[in-house]
């Protein structure tokens, strides 16, 4: 993990990795990049109206796997390490395991991302308002109280990959509507939150999502019945 530091924060209280430009002194926080197959997801726009009393914990989030993918599985094994260096920077034994779910007969990553923050958490974020793709029924800006906030960080972005002689460049879109068995990249953040009971857990925050292939879930049109 050369080059790779864990800093703290107060607003909201967590560690988090970054790495420190040598000449500027400058932190920039570690973002994981890795491609797979979902299967599974949590995905805007919901369809029905969360129960206010679950305004914590509604989130969205993707199930990727690799079908046995030694490039998914080096990243996976980085994430162990990553999370071996946020456990240092907590009392032994007070640091759940990093539990990793399993499908296909494999090993699965499963980031999420929030879609509200708490006050009392982060004070001082702006309160921003949900994109109209995300939330279309206002579901979500139904539920919003004073004491949470949508803000930057529980934003995701969606991107689409175009190739462009042969590589890869990425375009914003406002949401993708993604399926269980499109091919996709994702980038996430790693942080290591207190949770009950004075212990503290490292969470995989989602930060995009990148269409590479839906290929293998598109619903062919050219053989129509006459």
């Amino acid at each position: 993990m050369d080059g790779i530091s864990t800093y703290h924060t107060d607003k909201p209280k967590c560690w988090k990795l970054a790495t420190v430009d040598p000449e500027s002194g400058d932190k920039e926080e570690v973002v994981i990049t890795i491609q797979g197959i979902i299967c599974q997801k949590e995905l805007p726009p919901l369809m029905e109206r969360p129960s206010s009393h679950s305004i914590h914990f509604v989130r969205q989030q993707i199930q990727l796997t690799s079908l046995e993918c030694p490039i998914f599985k080096r990243t996976v094994q980085t994430i162990q390490r990553l999370d071996h260096l946020l456990s240092r920077q907590v009392p032994d034994g007070k640091m759940d395991p990093l539990q990793l779910p399993s499908a296909l007969c494999d090993t699965a990553l499963e980031p999420g991302n929030r879609y509200f923050t708490a006050r009392r958490d982060d004070p001082d974020s702006k309160d921003l308002p949900f994109d109209p793709a995300v939330d279309p029924k206002g579901l979500l800006e139904g539920i919003h109280t004073s004491s949470y906030f949508h803000g930057q960080d529980n934003q995701v972005m969606y991107f689409v990959a175009l190739a462009d002689d042969g590589q890869h460049k990425f375009a914003h879109v406002s949401l993708m509507h993604f399926r269980v068995g499109d091919i996709v990249e994702a980038q996430i953040t790693l942080a290591c939150v207190p949770i009950k009971k004075d212990k503290f857990k490292t969470v995989l925050h989602l930060r995009s999502i990148a269409m590479m292939d839906s290929s293998h879930t598109q619903v062919r049109t050219d053989c129509r019945p006459t």
